[in-house]
């Protein structure tokens, strides 16, 4: 068995030898040759064994990425705008249960809402629904007295979600 593989000629060898001394890997055979398809696509030229894409296409699918992105964004801030808000109503009016402090007013309520709910009065009830371009988060339900505007009561609506049943294998 003769060398059959490899076949380096004094060139490549003293070549290879610079280039150890320089800090680079020598190439020879294959490598030689992924090494001179891996330069011309440092020089501009197509990447090696892959196509370039269309600018259409390119568009398409960042456009595609983009959509979902929002589409998380919106769910995550509508769900995050209802839990911020359910617990800064509960802590105000457990305080105002406790303290001697003056009772919480609507205005004051409506001050702690946390985005951009769908809001709602019907009689003594006002009603912040929020909703998310997919799922509905759930409604605060606050009750006030119509004469001094003072809030009376706090309910929630809050969508439920479907448990999760474990496949049994």
């Amino acid at each position: 068995m003769e060398n059959e593989g490899i076949q380096a000629t004094p060139k490549d060898i003293f070549s290879s030898v610079d280039s150890i001394l320089i800090g680079q890997v020598p190439r020879f055979g294959v490598f030689a040759m992924a090494a001179k398809k891996s330069e011309k696509s440092k020089n501009g030229n197509q990447k090696a064994g892959s196509k370039s894409r269309s600018p259409v296409e390119r568009i398409v699918v960042w456009g595609g990425i983009l959509l979902l992105l929002a589409l998380v964004a919106t769910e995550g801030y509508a769900r995050y705008s209802y839990t911020t808000s359910l617990e800064k109503l509960r802590i105000a009016l457990q305080e105002d249960e406790v303290g001697d402090q003056d009772p919480l007013t609507v205005d004051q309520a409506k001050s702690m809402i946390v985005g951009f709910p769908k809001e709602s009065t019907a009689g003594n009830q006002l009603t912040f629904q929020f909703r998310g371009l997919i799922k509905d988060f759930g409604s605060i339900h606050l009750t006030f007295d119509p004469n001094q505007m003072n809030i009376i009561g706090l309910e929630t609506e809050q969508v439920e979600e479907e448990p999760v049943e474990e496949v049994a294998e």
